[in-house]
């Protein structure tokens, strides 16, 4: 494979120093994906075909093209050479992701009950996470039941609450669809789908993020996408087996 350093004199030369999201033709803007077939002679693309698929991570709404880089080039650049680890080794380090997701982002849900937040935080095996998932899921839908419940109860009591309830019940409906997509990532990796299990982790970021925004400020939003790049850098260079299925 090309030097990883060929990607970053394109990144800099040829895309001004920054990915953006989605995709692009040859115009002069590119997203992470975009840049990188570039800077290995490919055709213009953005298919996951030489990576692991962290479109649905890379492509978020960061709050600037610039903070998105910082943390997408540094993700590619531990997995710069994926096409050529073993197929076994790609499979282990999606299963970490997994399992990664469900202990570091699905854990950090608002509103989900103590037990179901410790069965996340715990979780060890793709199994463990499954099931923790799911269980978060559970929760936050009904959290989110509720608040849509409260929240056509206060807008007839108080403005004031017509405005806080439906952030509440926002946050209860992306918190339950961070679970979902982080279980089907577990599910994903339990039968051997990369791409899958990949797409479906980026998406439990981008959901977790939704609900962390609506929950708190919109600053958390970075910090919850930059903790996702951080768990996936984490998972490609773990040895131990304190992650495996």
């Amino acid at each position: 494979m090309i030097p990883y350093q060929r990607f970053r004199d394109i990144l800099t030369t040829r895309f001004a120093g920054e990915i953006r999201a989605g995709r692009h033709t040859p115009d002069g803007a590119a997203c992470l994906l975009e840049a990188a077939h570039v800077a290995v002679g490919d055709a213009w693309s953005d298919a996951p075909d030489r990576w692991p698929d962290v479109r649905p991570l890379i492509d978020a709404r960061w709050s600037s093209d610039a903070v998105r880089t910082h943390h997408g080039v540094r993700v590619l650049e531990v997995y710069w050479d994926w096409a050529e680890w073993p197929a076994e080794r790609q499979r282990a380090v999606l299963s970490r992701v997994a399992v990664l997701t469900v202990n570091r982002l699905v854990a950090a849900l608002p509103g989900l009950p103590d037990s179901c937040r410790r069965a996340c935080q715990e979780a060890r095996t793709l199994r463990e996470a499954e099931e923790a998932a799911h269980a978060a899921r559970s929760a936050a839908r009904e959290e989110a039941k509720w608040a849509s419940v409260a929240s056509a109860r206060e807008a007839a009591e108080s403005a004031r609450e017509e405005v806080l309830s439906p952030s509440r019940s926002a946050c209860a409906a992306s918190a339950a669809e961070s679970a979902a997509w982080a279980a089907r990532a577990v599910w994903a990796a339990r039968v051997a789908e990369e791409e899958a299990a990949a797409w479906a982790a980026g998406n439990a970021a981008c959901a977790a993020s939704k609900a962390a925004e609506a929950e708190e400020a919109e600053e958390v939003r970075d910090h919850v996408l930059a903790t996702a790049c951080v768990l996936w850098i984490e998972a490609a260079r773990l040895d131990g087996d304190s992650h495996a299925p």
